[in-house]
């Protein structure tokens, strides 16, 4: 309904150039996202992998095209969660003036209004005072994303592998992988 009254499909209100050209627009959707996503208990699947996980002598790793910032609701340790597409819960400068990530406040402060918007005070960098957006990759060639918080994920996960390959009984290791309610149609996972 929301999207449909605007005249807008998912991938088009999921580009970053709507921070700039109607961020009250923007961050109706985000905001939206945010809520549902934060108010949200992450379903017992979550709880039963990483049940399954901390089975494993070695330790597991989720690695996850979701946004939600589930895995860690749902009891996985951050240290051991990349978010290959970024988190809602976590916000970025829209320009990008710098690469810096903070973590969302739990209430942004904003209020949806029939007009498919938000009133009140829109989130903004603490750096240049632009407007924040969620630290999401976008589509339409989010060149804007901030990697930063994605880097840090990513070096956790290659410690990770790293330990595994140093081991000496890395031969007969056994490690599984799995995939669970993945897409064909964003391929970054795979």
């Amino acid at each position: 309904e929301g999207l449909q009254a605007v005249g807008l499909a998912y991938e088009e209100i999921c580009d970053p150039r709507w921070f700039q050209e109607e961020p009250h627009l923007a961050w109706a959707f985000w905001h939206h996202c945010y809520t549902v996503y934060q108010d949200s208990t992450p379903h017992v699947g979550y709880s039963r992998i990483r049940e399954l996980g901390e089975r494993c002598p070695l330790g597991f790793f989720s690695f996850t095209s979701n946004i939600d910032s589930h895995w860690t609701t749902s009891g996985v340790s951050s240290d051991r969660v990349l978010e290959v597409h970024g988190a809602v819960r976590w916000l970025q400068c829209s320009k990008p003036c710098c690469p810096d990530v903070w973590k969302a406040p739990k209430d942004l402060g904003l209020t949806a209004l029939p007009t498919h918007r938000v009133a009140g005070v829109l989130p903004t960098c603490p750096k240049c005072k632009a407007i924040a957006r969620p630290n999401v990759q976008m589509f339409g060639g989010d060149a804007g994303f901030s990697k930063a918080r994605r880097a840090a994920q990513f070096g956790k996960y290659d410690a990770w592998l790293k330990q595994l390959e140093a081991r000496s009984d890395k031969d007969s290791l056994r490690v599984t992988c799995l995939e669970v309610g993945c897409g064909l149609t964003v391929p970054t996972v795979r």
